[in-house]
């Protein structure tokens, strides 16, 4: 038979014999398999899960063989498709598959690489005479399969009903999640735009357009399409399965979508015990790999800040850069949302890459960005001080004046900019010479030009403050007298001076 590789007669001889497929057990299916890209159909991939829990019912051996006509039941096709089953079965044993690929089964990365590149099925016979189709695994993939460390309990009953190779994805990913966080709901990690092209394997200079891109691969493949009369949701997740999902959060850098957070739950709590899952407790390493300057492209959209963050990077950590940098993008992405809400994403990952909060932490760091106070219910809530309201006040007024002298900024001519930056460099030269010390003007440049206008702005909203006096200064407070208000609404009058 044509480009299909045979077993041996030997071999064959001695597989067990044909059991009927038992659609009524769960597949457990590894983390690292869900975790995929590759180019396989919707067919191919519930073809996929089907033979896998086939393997995983016969104890795992490495020959198996399957009754075609329980296959195509399975497959909801209403008679057998021949020409299919070779179709579906060649790309399963040619496809090249990378698994394991957001690094979550770190006990066995180095198998899951070893494993890069390989189809699902080693080899494979199709004896239409007797009805039977014959198949073997690879030996390096039922070693990793057979005894997974971390898995998804999948009802496949409930995944054949979607007819979208994009939801059939994502139920595997968020069913992952709930069951590897032994939940019933929960909020999801961040999956930023770069997450979601590796997950549906959509190559370069394809769906470029973010609103086709949300559009084709989270919209209608999980909330559905409506049909005409925009009653009934069809081929959807929240539709055809067991599970619910919401939006929880757009992660946005100004107009553009860096990501998305979700909210999923079981629809039926009920019928899930969670006594079943496996409680996993996973050190966190983050080291995930793709292109970072794709990644961070899309958290900043802007190739300047790009290259910036990368150049400082450099220059930090050395040969290690591109690593930091990575694993300081998923520490981001990964980070608790119902304990940590991180009110500016590409903000808050500078910091974190400059800091390394990936192998540091951020308790002690970015106050003014990112808010970790929490207070158990068993706890009487602490009374604030006179101090800390100050601090408060001061930490908002710190975050109010950046945004607007960073959107100031963006509305300044080149000119004025040019200008502002080289009063900045003057300043900085100027205070390095009251400290005998020299000024490092390569360093300054790389800072950018933004921050420098944005610091020589502040600077001089200070200035221009101190020099009012009090009944000036109170003039500038709406109501009662607030000092960080009143400063604020200075600022802002000063600055819309400058466009």
């Amino acid at each position: 038979m044509e480009n299909v590789q045979q077993l041996e007669e030997t071999e064959m001889e001695n597989l067990l014999p044909v059991q009927l497929f038992n659609a009524e057990n769960m597949l457990r299916k590894h983390s690292g398999a869900i975790h995929i890209s590759g180019d396989l159909t919707k067919t191919e991939h519930h073809m996929m899960n089907i033979l896998y829990q086939y393997t995983q019912d016969s104890g795992y051996k490495k020959h198996n063989q399957i009754i075609v006509s329980d296959l195509c039941k399975h497959m909801n096709w209403d008679h057998t498709h021949y020409d299919r089953l070779k179709q579906s079965f060649e790309a399963l044993s040619k496809s090249s598959l990378n698994w394991n690929i957001f690094d979550v089964d770190k006990s066995n990365r180095k198998k899951w690489i070893e494993c890069g590149g390989i189809g699902f099925i080693a080899s494979y016979v199709i004896d239409e005479k007797n009805g039977i189709i014959k198949y073997e695994l690879s030996d390096m993939l039922i070693d990793i399969l057979k005894s997974p460390s971390i898995f998804a309990r999948i009802d496949l009953r409930i995944q054949s009903k979607l007819t979208s190779k994009r939801a059939i994805v994502w139920y595997e990913y968020f069913i992952e999640e709930l069951c590897r966080n032994k939940k019933v709901e929960m909020i999801t990690k961040m999956y930023s735009i770069g997450d979601i092209r590796r997950m549906h394997n959509i190559g370069a200079g394809k769906y470029d357009e973010p609103k086709r891109l949300i559009k084709n691969f989270i919209k209608e493949p999980i909330f559905g399409l409506k049909s005409k009369d925009e009653k009934r949701e069809i081929n959807s997740i929240n539709a055809k399965t067991d599970i619910n999902v919401e939006i929880h959060e757009i992660i946005k850098n100004s107009y553009y979508t860096v990501g998305y957070i979700f909210k999923i739950e079981y629809k039926d709590k009920t019928k899930i015990n969670i006594n079943d899952m496996k409680e996993y407790n996973i050190k966190k390493d983050y080291n995930v790999a793709y292109d970072i300057k794709d990644e961070l492209y899309i958290w900043f959209h802007n190739e300047d800040r790009t290259n910036k963050l990368i150049e400082l990077a450099q220059i930090k950590y050395g040969d290690d850069y591109e690593n930091k940098i990575r694993r300081n993008i998923e520490y981001v992405k990964n980070m608790d949302q119902n304990k940590n809400k991180i009110k500016n994403f590409a903000a808050y990952l500078t910091r974190a890459v400059e800091y390394d909060y990936a192998d540091n932490g951020s308790e002690n760091n970015l106050a003014e960005i990112f808010d970790n106070t929490t207070v158990s219910f068993n706890e009487s809530k602490p009374q604030k001080t006179e101090a800390d309201i100050k601090k408060k006040k001061e930490d908002e007024y710190k975050v109010k004046i950046d945004s607007l002298v960073v959107s100031i900024y963006e509305k300044l001519s080149q000119e004025k900019r040019d200008i502002y930056f080289k009063n900045y460099i003057d300043s900085c030269v100027e205070e390095d010479k009251k400290k005998d010390k020299t000024t490092d003007i390569n360093l300054i440049k790389l800072i950018g030009e933004r921050t420098g206008v944005a610091v020589h702005l502040m600077d001089e909203i200070d200035s221009q403050w101190e020099q009012l006096s009090k009944e000036e200064q109170e003039k500038c407070s709406i109501a009662e007298f607030d000092l960080y208000d009143a400063k604020l609404y200075f600022a802002k009058n000063f600055l819309v001076k400058l466009i």
